[in-house]
């Protein structure tokens, strides 16, 4: 095919990527333009998805239009205290966060929902197999996973593949808050994730 048939093949296919996620969006109540965080996996503490609220609270203080998408749902976690879940969804709909987190199950359809996002966080510290992170990266979703467990093992620092390896809690907001920074002058576009030095 010619150059300019193969640019019109790609931008029609990114045209509908984009309506896509506009619709996708649409459907889950979640503003077309705002900067979308993604977490997967069931809500309980060996998900940590309270350090990944507090990427969002940072971002939400810093009078940024950020949200998040939690899939997963609950019930995934044996013998996981029910307080932990509580208190998460306390948070997540009082103030500063409140309309700005959105948990839905994981579907038939798979990952698909993270594909939705411009960002995905991982804040796990001992799952063996990074699954929902390695899931995100191959949909083309920015990630930055906690470098423990099996992301330690498996994954390693590397931006230009679009993985940020962040050795701490506080490290990890930073690597979300800083992911964040390009994205008012790209609102529909991919973040970049500019390499975070341990902390």
């Amino acid at each position: 095919p010619t150059t300019a048939a193969t640019d019109a093949a790609a931008a029609a296919a990114a045209a509908a990527l984009r309506l896509q996620r506009l619709q996708g969006r649409a459907s889950l109540g979640i503003p077309p333009g705002a900067f979308l965080i993604s977490a997967s996996g069931p809500l309980c503490e060996r998900k940590r998805q309270h350090v990944v609220l507090d990427a969002l609270e940072r971002l939400v203080l810093r009078a940024e239009d950020a949200h998040l998408l939690l899939v997963g749902g609950e019930g995934g976690c044996a013998d996981e205290p029910a307080a932990y879940v509580t208190e998460l969804r306390i948070r997540a709909a009082a103030p500063p966060l409140a309309g700005r987190v959105t948990i839905t199950p994981l579907a038939a359809d798979g990952w698909r929902a993270l594909a939705l996002s411009d960002l995905h966080v991982s804040a796990a510290r001992t799952d063996a197999y990074p699954l929902s992170a390695l899931e995100a990266s191959r949909l083309g979703v920015p990630t930055i996973a906690a470098a423990a467990g099996g992301a330690a093992e498996l994954l390693h620092d590397e931006p230009e593949l679009k993985w940020v390896l962040p050795q701490t809690d506080e490290a990890l907001v930073g690597a979300v808050e800083s992911a964040s920074l390009p994205f008012p002058q790209q609102p529909l576009a991919r973040a970049r994730l500019a390499r975070v030095p341990p902390a």
